[in-house]
């Protein structure tokens, strides 16, 4: 329950940056603009270009994925323009085998998953450098255990958070997958 409560508020989050960023230059950017380790989930973004099942694949009907067709127009063209890959895979599939809105609504849902993790990854990462950082300070506030509790507690929660989707969406050589993390249903 948590999990989802987290994954919708990463979500306005994602969607309140992008948008601000549009109105900021006045024109569409990649959904990777912006974003924690951008470099990296660059890299991952543009390799979903690369399969076709992450355009014909629906996300789980349980997830709740907000999509709005007309508003993500731009930041696809914007994709597309650095992604030739994608480009090309959306002449082989559109309108063959699936329409513009699910081609794009499919692949922003992978997007968003690739962008979560990411965040998830440096929300973890700080609740840990903050935790070695206020070590100290835990060991000074001995008088007050529930500033070491709380501090202890989000790291758990966002260590085990990452664990689990890890181990639950790594392929049997124990590499992450991303497709299986969608079909796992973990997001």
């Amino acid at each position: 329950m948590q999990l989802q409560r987290l994954v919708a508020e990463l979500n306005k989050e994602q969607e309140a940056f992008i948008a601000s960023k549009n109105t900021e230059k006045g024109e569409a950017v990649a959904p990777w603009v912006g974003a924690p380790n951008e470099d990296v989930l660059r890299e991952e973004c543009l390799s979903l270009s690369m399969d076709q099942r992450n355009f014909l694949k629906s996300p789980p009907k349980e997830v709740d994925f907000p999509w709005n067709f007309e508003a993500v127009q731009p930041m696809a063209q914007a994709t597309l323009a650095l992604d030739p890959n994608l480009e090309s895979m959306r002449f082989q599939l559109v309108p063959k085998l699936i329409s513009e809105e699910s081609f794009w609504r499919n692949y922003f849902y992978r997007v968003s998953v690739l962008r979560q993790s990411h965040e998830l990854n440096t929300m973890a990462n700080q609740a840990e450098n903050n935790l070695n950082q206020s070590a100290g300070s835990v060991e000074q506030a001995e008088g007050n255990p529930n500033v070491s509790q709380l501090l202890t507690q989000r790291c758990h929660f966002f260590y085990n958070v990452i664990r689990l989707t890890v181990q639950r969406t790594s392929d049997s050589n124990g590499r992450f997958s991303l497709f299986a993390l969608v079909e796992s249903n973990v997001i």
